[in-house]
């Protein structure tokens, strides 16, 4: 099954119009040290558009407050994905790529998935109840790369269970993690696939 939903991801990645009720354009701010490209929602219903600007908004200001509370000499880059969309909900990853020295940069993902209705953002719980309990079997479901969307998972890795994830073509689950953790830091991040059949599973034991 993975094999069918992981083009249609892309598919809908490189969609900016993504349906008669919905269009998404990129923004941009540079500065000496930084570059910030995100998106902008516009949506039929205005005020739960206006809300999840206003979410996305306020996460940037928090990337840039973090970034120069550190005092990263280098720079930073932000930038997103859509991954998913239809009349309900919206999934969008947000990538803030800090670059410090040395041979990789350090990303931070954020999975962003919105009410359209409402405009707010849902949690993981929303759709999936997990806990420490499924630690085990959740390490157990196949594991991709987020950048090339193909098996990973092969690294020594302490398992921690992830609240950053976004949404597959069937509504499955890409739960996301850093770099490091289901792969070699050099891989980049990834994310273990959690079908509707499992998601059932985890449901009705929790």
């Amino acid at each position: 099954m993975m094999k069918k939903v992981l083009p249609l991801m892309a598919a809908f990645a490189l969609s900016l119009s993504l349906s008669a009720s919905a269009e998404i354009w990129t923004e941009t701010r540079e500065g000496h040290d930084f570059i910030m490209s995100y998106p902008v929602v516009r949506l039929e219903n205005k005020k739960a558009a206006e809300r999840i600007n206003e979410d996305i908004e306020d996460l940037l200001v928090r990337i840039r407050d973090n970034y120069e509370n550190e005092q990263i000499q280098k720079g930073t880059g932000v930038s997103f994905e859509v991954m998913y969309e239809d009349d309900e909900l919206l999934s969008i990853i947000l990538t803030n790529y800090i670059y410090s020295g040395g041979p990789y940069g350090r990303p931070e993902i954020y999975g962003l998935v919105y009410d359209k209705a409402a405009g707010t953002r849902l949690p993981l719980e929303s759709f999936l109840r997990i806990t420490e309990d499924d630690l085990d079997s959740l390490y157990e479901l196949p594991k991709y790369s987020l950048y090339t969307r193909e098996p990973t998972g092969t690294w020594e890795y302490q398992k921690r269970l992830s609240t950053e994830y976004f949404l597959l073509e069937d509504r499955s689950i890409g739960l996301l993690y850093n770099p490091g953790e289901l792969d070699a830091f050099a891989a980049g991040p990834a994310f273990i696939h959690v079908s509707q059949e499992k998601i059932s599973e985890y449901n009705e034991k929790n």
